[in-house]
């Protein structure tokens, strides 16, 4: 009678920090990453040209961190190159507007300054579990695949 009740045992060996690796690895998304960036810069910059008269040039990042912020909760990536791409891609909107508007090196720098600002704020936040399997992926320990 004792053996009837047992629970059911598997061979299946799942390992906690795989289970994390392909949960972030399933969150993440390049193509929301990307809208989210071209949207939320958009807008930052849609949002600033309806204030009359003249901007300085650096208000116009504040569309480099609206952006950061919606790629770390809407694109939530975790890869540098996804973070990367939409840094750039909020850069370069944000670059062609100045220069449509006029403004010659200011263009160029606040291209850059937005640069660093979307690739310091959309890293998203990791659990442990999460970043001690990414540690082990870079790392090469442990038997992740």
């Amino acid at each position: 009678m004792k053996n009837i009740y047992r629970s059911p045992e598997s061979d299946l060996n799942t390992d906690k920090y795989q289970s994390a690796l392909d949960q972030i690895r399933r969150e993440q998304s390049y193509i929301l990453s990307v809208l989210s960036a071209v949207a939320a810069t958009l807008s930052g910059l849609f949002l600033l040209s309806i204030v009359p008269g003249m901007a300085p040039v650096f208000v116009y990042l504040l569309p480099a961190l609206l952006s950061s912020i919606a790629v770390k909760y809407i694109g939530r990536p975790f890869s540098f190159l996804c973070r990367v791409i939409c840094a750039i891609v909020t850069a370069l909107i944000i670059s062609s507007v100045l220069v449509l508007y006029g403004v010659g090196l200011g263009a160029i720098t606040v291209g850059f300054l937005s640069v660093l600002i979307s690739l310091s704020l959309n890293r998203r936040v990791l659990t442990f579990d999460q970043d001690r399997a990414l540690y082990r992926i870079r790392n090469g320990i442990g038997t992740i695949k």
